[in-house]
């Protein structure tokens, strides 16, 4: 079960990074 969650956590981050990069790659586009 916690390796579950960690997977899981490590997706989101994976996600939240991906959309920061791509918020700062094209600004104009928020």
């Amino acid at each position: 079960r916690l390796r579950i969650e960690l997977m899981l956590t490590e997706e989101w981050m994976a996600e939240k990074l991906r959309k920061s990069a791509f918020a700062k790659m094209t600004p104009d586009l928020k």
